[in-house]
């Protein structure tokens, strides 16, 4: 067994801690919910990973102008893949409400790739 030097210097955690206590505290905001109203419902995700199946979607809804339909199974919202509901949470939270997103589904086993544009949920 050979050891190899490496160059790492250890901080000294407790001469850090004060100003680390006393530094700026900046608020790192997390939403678990779509940023804006994409007005779909989502169903039971798919076995083994396979996507998120699409519960409902309300009349004339972003989602609805995209073209997505009951029954449609997401596989993937804004180039991130979705296996779970939470998946698809997160990839909608990142979504500004106006700016086109993605949204990768299959409908009786063709893929299709259509795009949505959230509005404004306030």
């Amino acid at each position: 067994m050979t050891f190899t030097p490496v160059d790492v210097q250890v901080r000294d955690l407790m001469k850090d801690l004060p100003e680390r206590i006393a530094g700026p505290k900046v608020a790192r905001r997390r939403v678990l919910a779509p940023a804006g109203l994409w007005g779909l419902k989502l169903g039971e995700a798919e076995p083994k990973g396979a996507g998120v199946k699409v519960a409902a979607v309300v009349p004339e809804s972003p989602a609805a102008l995209a073209g997505l339909a009951a029954g449609d199974v997401i596989t993937a919202v804004d180039d991130r893949w979705a296996a779970t509901e939470h998946d698809v949470y997160e990839a909608a939270a990142g979504v500004e409400p106006g700016r086109p997103a993605p949204v990768a589904v299959r409908r009786e086993g063709q893929e299709l790739t259509l795009t949505v544009r959230p509005a404004d949920g306030a």
